[in-house]
């Protein structure tokens, strides 16, 4: 099913057709954030730790570094928007003044994630039907860099470590994560070197890494729990990307939800971290009752 599903566009025609048994509920919660989360923890840097650690005011990470850059940190500015103290009043307003800008940025921020120089980012803008220039294109890659310098620093011992074991870094819990090195080969379309550097997105698969491991946790937890109570719910699809939906009768959807927050809980006593993963159960009766408009 889970290859199913990502083989599937997220539409809630397809999604709608994914629902619960008679006399049943789905359970869904989507680990907010988890990813950010870990790279905020473990790079320590400075602007991800004002997004995410403990007791940081809610915000949005792409109107956050977009409030950073020279394109658009003034027009966040007079829509109210202070990175300092962000409010969620401004915030939906930049949202729904400026979608273009926070999808730039939010591209910038994905693409960057990737090792994506400034070329190839002017490309993914433009083929995401984002007009940027290579020239603001370069000064917002610069700027993305500079904003979150810790990651940088952190890619860099990653890199470091990568070679002295000749190939591999270890992941959060320790185990090995192997990373090919850089090769040439010729592309008879383009007629020159092509170069394949799979270490530019080294911090990218550690952290991908770290945040399935989370979310496996969460689910073990969630397991544990649910027998140690003996509440009758099954599994509906319980590791999509960093969500877990599971089916449950309906008279047992109180007691299930409290499960959900439990292992939430108990997920974050194990971790010990100074950012916090938060898992929110929502109920529907199909998967598509769970997608974003």
């Amino acid at each position: 099913m889970s290859l199913a599903l990502l083989q599937m566009p997220k539409t809630k025609a397809f999604f709608g057709g994914l629902r619960a048994d008679d006399g049943c509920s789905l359970l869904y919660a989507d680990g907010s954030a988890i990813e950010p989360h870990v790279c905020a923890y473990y790079s320590r840097d400075t602007s991800m730790l004002k997004l995410y650690k403990n007791g940081a005011a809610p915000n949005d990470i792409y109107i956050f570094f977009g409030s950073s850059t020279p394109q658009y940190g003034e027009m966040f500015k007079n829509l109210g928007y202070n990175p300092d103290a962000p409010t969620k009043e401004a915030i939906k307003a930049v949202k729904a003044a400026c979608p273009t800008e926070r999808g730039v940025c939010k591209k910038i921020i994905l693409g960057c994630n990737y090792g994506m120089g400034p070329d190839k980012l002017q490309a993914e803008l433009s083929l995401a039907g984002f007009n940027v220039s290579l020239h603001d294109a370069k000064i917002m890659h610069a700027a993305y860099w500079e904003f979150f310098g810790g990651i940088k620093a952190f890619g860099r011992s990653l890199k470091d470590e990568w070679k002295r074991n000749g190939g591999y870094i270890l992941g959060p819990r320790g185990e090995p994560i192997c990373i090919p090195k850089p090769y040439v080969y010729w592309d008879e379309d383009l007629q020159k070197e092509v170069k394949i550097d799979y270490t530019k997105d080294i911090v990218n698969r550690f952290v991908q890494r770290g945040g399935h491991d989370v979310h496996m946790r969460f689910i073990y937890l969630l397991n544990t729990f649910r027998l140690e109570r003996n509440i009758p719910m099954t599994p509906f699809h319980c590791d999509w990307h960093d969500s877990s939906t599971w089916q449950v009768p309906n008279e047992y959807v109180d007691e299930a939800k409290i499960l959900y927050i439990d292992a939430a809980k108990e997920l974050n006593n194990q971790l010990a971290w100074d950012v916090t993963i938060k898992y929110d159960p929502k109920v529907g009766t199909t998967l598509a009752d769970f997608l974003e408009d």
